[in-house]
């Protein structure tokens, strides 16, 4: 059983408020802690955004084009991907019945963990990322990813001191 808070929206948490975005993993936490708050594990983002049914995508089990900030399927077979970060809350459907909002989509979001840290294989109870490791980790995709790294499942590696325009945190 986990007990942990995650906020409903990406940070600053304000629905209607873009999201912070080109944040380095260090500047992520700092920004939490001066919130009083933490980032979020990697379990604790993935329970967060499967909710009790256990979704893969948050909302549902299969990807809906339209109801994250993703890419919509072309008329020539191909995707569009040129929307942007949208404001925090946008998307109605992308959310579960946590009320956790746009985890799948929009931004990626930096969360406490190391990709050369062994993913917890079976039942767990809240484990705790080792104390360092290769690289950051961050997890939810965003506007600009292919619907295949929107699955919720999707790890990306990151240099806990790079940033760009689609990466942000919870």
């Amino acid at each position: 059983v986990f007990s942990f808070f995650i906020d409903r929206y990406e940070y600053p948490n304000v629905p209607g408020e873009a999201p912070r975005v080109n944040v380095t993993w260090t500047a992520a936490s700092k920004l939490c802690r001066e919130r009083g708050k933490r980032l979020c594990t990697e379990m604790e983002w993935e329970t967060a955004c499967r909710g009790p049914a256990g979704l893969a995508y948050g909302y549902g089990s299969a990807f809906v084009p339209g109801n994250c900030n993703s890419p919509y399927p072309t008329a020539d077979g191909g995707w569009r991907r040129d929307f942007g970060t949208a404001l925090a809350g946008s998307f109605k459907n992308c959310t579960n019945e946590l009320g956790a909002y746009d985890m799948i989509g929009n931004v990626w979001e930096w969360v406490d963990g190391w990709i050369d840290y062994a993913y917890p294989d079976g039942p767990v109870t809240d484990p705790r990322p080792p104390d360092d490791g290769y690289l950051r980790i961050m997890r939810g995709a965003s506007w600009l990813n292919y619907p295949e790294v929107l699955r919720l499942s999707v790890r990306l590696p990151f240099a806990a001191g790079s940033h760009t325009s689609n990466v942000g945190a919870r």
